[in-house]
Parts: C-alpha cells; sequence; structure tokens
C-alpha cells in the first residue's frame, strides 16, 4: 500500500485533501486496510477518504482503524437480500453478515451505501424483487443504489442471456467494430421486462428515501447549503419519476 500512499501524498501536495478509492479489491482483507491506515498514520498525513468494498473481507477493528485515519464512507456491493441469492452471485457472505457490517459502520461511525441490483434470472415475480427490495428497507445505510442487471460480456449471465436469446451473439463485439447512439444493453427479460424493472427501481428508491425516519435522519446530518441543494435536487428528481 505504500505506492497508493505515494499517490495521495503527491495529490495532496497540489491542495486535494479529498480521495475516492475505486478499486474493488481495496479491501480485499483486512490486513490491507489495515497496512493502509498503518502507513497514512506513519506519515501524518490528514485527508478524508471513501472506498468501494467488499463485506465479506470486513472486521470491526479495520473499520475503527480506518475511521481514526479519516476514512468517511464506505459503498458496499450488497446486490440482492436474499442468502439463495448471494450464493448464487458467489458473493462469499450471508445476510447475516451484511448486516452485522453495516451495524458496525454505524456504530464506529462510517456513513455506508449499499449498491443494489434488480432483475436477476432468481428474482422470477415482482414479489420476488420487492422480498429483495425490503431487506435493503431493514438494512438502512445512510444511502442506496438500486441498479438493473445489465447483461455485459464475459460473466456467466451473458452467456446464459445468450443462449436463452436475450443477447444476440456478437452484439458488443458489433457495437465495438461499428459503434452507433442507438446501442442499448440488454438486460434479463425472461421474467420481467425493462418497463416493469423500472417501475420496480422507481418503487425502490421512494420506498427507502421516502421513510420518516430517514429524512429526519437526512435532514440532520446536512451541513452546508451545498449538501441541502443535493438532496433537494433528488427528491425532485424522485417526485417526477
Amino acid at each position: 500500500m505504500e505506492a497508493v500512499v505515494d499517490e495521495v501524498e503527491e495529490c495532496m501536495a497540489l491542495g486535494y485533501d479529498e480521495f475516492h478509492f475505486y478499486d474493488d479489491l481495496f479491501n480485499i482483507t483486512a490486513s490491507k486496510i489495515i497496512n493502509f491506515c498503518d502507513e497514512v498514520e506513519k506519515r501524518g498525513l490528514k485527508f478524508t477518504w471513501d472506498f468501494r468494498g467488499r463485506v465479506n473481507s470486513v472486521t470491526k477493528e479495520s473499520l475503527i482503524r480506518a475511521k481514526k485515519a479519516g476514512l468517511r464512507m464506505i459503498s458496499f456491493g450488497v446486490e440482492t437480500g436474499s442468502d439463495e441469492g448471494l450464493k448464487i452471485l458467489k458473493k462469499g457472505t450471508n445476510v447475516a453478515k451484511i448486516e452485522q457490517v453495516f451495524n458496525w459502520c454505524r456504530e464506529v461511525g462510517i456513513l455506508s451505501v449499499a449498491d443494489y441490483i434488480i432483475g436477476f434470472p432468481f428474482e422470477k415475480t415482482e414479489n420476488d424483487i420487492r422480498k429483495n427490495l425490503d431487506f435493503l428497507i431493514k438494512l438502512d445505510p445512510d444511502y442506496a443504489q438500486i441498479g438493473i442487471l445489465m447483461l455485459l460480456p464475459n460473466t456467466p449471465l451473458y452467456d446464459e442471456g445468450i443462449q436463452k436469446g436475450m443477447v444476440k451473439r456478437g452484439y458488443w463485439e458489433e457495437f465495438a467494430e461499428r459503434p452507433y447512439p442507438e446501442f442499448e444493453i440488454s438486460h434479463w427479460t425472461e421474467h420481467h421486462d425493462l418497463k416493469t424493472l423500472t417501475k420496480l427501481q422507481e418503487e425502490g428508491y421512494r420506498k427507502f428515501y421516502f421513510r420518516l425516519r430517514y429524512v429526519f435522519r437526512s435532514v440532520v446530518q446536512t451541513r452546508t447549503p451545498y449538501e441541502f441543494l443535493t438532496k433537494a435536487k433528488g427528491v425532485f428528481r424522485l417526485l417526477g419519476t
């Protein structure tokens, strides 16, 4: 992690004091985070940072150390809210571990983001999707992002999509050779069309962000006029969908 901190130090010399690490393997082990914090503290650096993290490798000790070293927020790829779904996706974790990690974040004072996806093959009914979204509400992170599953090349689901006729073989290769503005990413439409998935996505956002408990907490945590305006824009966007 010394090389990473070297780059941070170079950027700080240019006047930057906030950093977001987009490396999906940034906390592949708890010791990697602790080593990063050791290096930051050894150099006496003071900056704010966020990262995209994995739930299955988090320990409370690593969170405490990271908070002390300036960590503000972690974005976790939760994806879905059932042990069955997590097993199918090979996430290497379970619902109990996810709940524990988000509770630790609250206890330590680290903001949490739950990245969620709907439209998986195992979500065969609208009720399946709503049930998974209910777990997101129960988890109660500080922020939630709900995406619709995209079938991307070099993934098992993409290959399955080709076999089931939801993706044309060579679709992305054709686009790479001759890009065109009308290109659309494919979704898993065996059980739900894109219109239905979009409706459920909007429903999930409203259900999460319009809870009285969440609204009150969000207002209390707002610190600057810019932050207030950003949140207000988000509200109007949701109301307009």
